[in-house]
């Protein structure tokens, strides 16, 4: 085993020790926690260029989007399995990122970095906690961030939670406004976005 990878598995026990002694729960490489009907991810990766250093990114994304994305995949089954699915399945929303950050991991006491570094994300988590409480308090955010939709991230998460809400004109508005733009998944035979739109599609004729 070489020295990197040493390195990451004994940070990433490291790190699941530390979130789970604070009522955190962990699959592969992801810390998680549900509050409020938000799923609130944790995770860490060493930086290749830099020595004992690693990249730490804290996500959060509206729990019942992922149910809509499988709605429109044709796989609503999905919504049934284990919920750690929603942190790490290959077809799930992305979060959006709300803190990150680059740091130096100490090779003698690395336990009290991870100490320190649960101590910053359990103070951003609970800021957000409080705010964001409803699929609108969700989208308020998505939409009100400084970088709104500049992504596929967001714009996904921003796309389902208006089909979450029943706003189907507004979101074949969306659709037809990123016509050349895919979504980033491929599902039988189409992307995201057109199955999205023959989704909306048949939504709207079944409420004809």
């Amino acid at each position: 085993m070489t020295e990197n990878k040493r390195l990451e598995k004994l940070w990433d026990k490291i790190s699941k020790e530390t979130f789970k002694s604070n009522g955190w729960k962990h699959v592969s490489g992801f810390n998680y926690i549900r509050s409020n009907d938000h799923l609130y991810t944790f995770t860490i990766i060493k930086h290749r260029n830099k020595p004992n250093t690693i990249s730490a990114n804290l996500n959060v994304k509206f729990i019942f989007l992922d149910d809509i994305l499988w709605k429109i995949l044709n796989m609503p089954e999905n919504s049934n399995s284990r919920f750690s699915l929603r942190v790490n399945g290959a077809f799930t929303l992305y979060s959006k990122s709300i803190l990150e950050w680059q740091q130096e991991i100490s090779l003698t006491n690395p336990e009290e970095d991870f100490i320190q570094i649960y101590a910053k994300v359990s103070k951003v988590f609970g800021r957000y906690n409080q705010k964001l409480t409803d699929i609108n308090s969700f989208l308020e955010f998505i939409i009100n961030d400084k970088n709104s939709l500049e992504n596929s991230i967001e714009k996904n998460l921003y796309l389902t939670g208006k089909i979450y809400q029943g706003k189907i004109n507004e979101a074949v508005n969306f659709l037809n406004l990123n016509k050349k733009e895919t979504g980033g998944i491929f599902c039988n035979g189409k992307f995201f976005y057109e199955l999205a739109l023959d989704y909306c599609n048949n939504l709207e004729q079944k409420n004809c």
